[in-house]
């Protein structure tokens, strides 16, 4: 008895069943032309096989070289690094080429009565330390004499200053804080803004402030105030 099927049949051996499996038998004729056409057909596809088993090595060994920027290499070699305020440091020296003041700068505090004290000596200027360091944000206090009997003090030319000029501060870190002049004001002392002055800004700003207007002898104090309003240079 038996079974046939295409891959393999069931055949009875004596008593016994058996399955035998049969294998089709290929049936090779070679043809030149195909043979050559099938060996480049397999070089073709092996060295494309070659190729993308390198790419994705590449790319998995170095994944940054196709997706990251190097923004830190970048930054190195322009070294274009924009700062528009400075940390802390203490104010060292202050000078405004544009009217000739080349001075070292003291620290200053508060009268007995609350007022802010002014430099002992005419030829120096002083900063609040109450107020933020040159660079800090907000408004850095410096304060100078504009004359005495004598004659001209630190900043008697500090009037003449002119919108875009530039005022430098060098600091106790190393570095110079370089401010543009905005504006330059007379105001009255027994009307002065102290908000406007004195007040909070969002930006590291500079005030220099001298005396100005008339001077009074029997009270010895002038009418008016000298103020000059700066902004940080970004640098």
């Amino acid at each position: 008895m038996r079974k046939q099927n295409r891959l393999f049949s069931l055949e009875r051996s004596g008593k016994r069943d058996q399955i035998v499996i049969r294998l089709p038998m290929p049936s090779w004729h070679y043809d030149p032309v195909a043979f050559r056409e099938g060996v480049s057909y397999l070089s073709a596809l092996t060295l494309l096989s070659v190729g993308l088993v390198s790419l994705v090595l590449s790319l998995s060994s170095n994944p940054t070289t196709v997706s990251t920027p190097q923004y830190s290499l970048i930054a190195k070699d322009t070294e274009q690094v924009v700062v528009d305020s400075l940390p802390r440091s203490l104010p060292t020296h202050l000078t405004i080429a544009d009217i000739g003041v080349s001075t070292n700068l003291i620290e200053l505090g508060k009268n007995d009565d609350g007022t802010m004290q002014t430099p002992d000596d005419f030829a120096i200027a002083g900063w609040y330390k109450h107020s933020p360091t040159p660079g800090e944000i907000g408004p850095s206090i410096i304060v100078g004499h504009v004359d005495n009997y004598l004659g001209p003090a630190v900043f008697f030319r500090l009037k003449e200053l002119q919108q875009g000029q530039l005022i430098r501060i060098a600091r106790d870190d190393g570095r110079t804080a370089t401010f543009s002049v905005d504006k330059v004001e007379t105001l009255d002392q027994n009307n002065f803004p102290t908000e406007a002055v004195y007040g909070n800004i969002d930006h590291a700003g500079i005030r220099l402030i001298t005396c100005g207007g008339t001077y009074d002898v029997l009270s010895g104090r002038y009418s008016h105030n000298i103020v000059v309003y700066g902004s940080l240079v970004p640098s």
